[in-house]
């Protein structure tokens, strides 16, 4: 991958994390503020049972602050981390980690309270938005990758299968373009284009072998 796509990737990754960072830890003005949460799924609960206007909008906010990151660390890394399933434990672990941060901090604030919801929501969003982005990501910075891909085997670079040497008997002969067959140490080789047969004399001709 570009080394100038994943510097992108970091800068603008940092630069989301501080925005996040100061939206979250910054003082609210408020009268007063409920007690934090520790149990998870209670505020989603609570906001389900309320008005839908507020919890839409807790729950959209909460998805989307750190979803970009679901496309942003797989940049980070080579061959975008690995597997669409593998990248995605990392994007999802990783974006749960600054979010847990984040919540630990804002607890500090006085005006401030932490949400373990808030944490799952930013992981599930990073998620979505990685499941989302992978496939057209591989396409387009990485076009040539194919998993599994073994270049040595049948219709390799070389155009003539498997490449190497080969033990024939008690002797060994490495194959090579042209060749018709392969003889046991001992008898003679043919080549296109080149009559041989039994090796009985060494002067028979250059491909002969004893």
């Amino acid at each position: 991958m570009d080394r100038r796509v994943r510097l992108a990737a970091l800068v603008l990754s940092a630069l989301l994390v501080g925005v996040v960072g100061w939206l979250t830890l910054r003082p609210a003005a408020v009268p007063w503020v409920s007690p934090s949460n520790l149990q998870p799924l209670a505020t989603l609960r609570a906001e389900l049972d309320g008005d839908p206007r507020n919890a839409a909008a807790t729950i959209g906010g909460g998805l989307l602050r750190l979803a970009p990151l679901g496309v942003l660390l797989p940049l980070l890394g080579r061959e975008l981390g690995g597997s669409r399933w593998l990248s995605l434990v990392r994007a999802v672990f990783v974006t749960g980690v600054i979010a847990l941060a984040l919540e630990v901090a804002r607890s500090a604030v006085p005006s401030r309270v932490s949400d373990v919801d808030q944490v799952l929501l930013a992981a599930a969003g990073a998620g979505v938005l990685h499941l989302l982005a992978y496939g057209w990501l591989r396409a387009r910075l990485l076009p040539g990758a194919r998993p599994g891909n073994d270049r040595d085997g049948p219709g390799g670079a070389d155009g003539h299968g498997t490449r190497g040497a080969r033990a024939v008997g008690e002797g060994t002969i490495r194959h090579f373009p042209g060749a018709t067959e392969v003889a046991p140490e001992g008898r003679a080789l043919r080549c296109s284009g080149v009559g041989t047969g039994p090796a009985t004399d060494a002067a028979e001709g250059p491909f002969s072998l004893r």
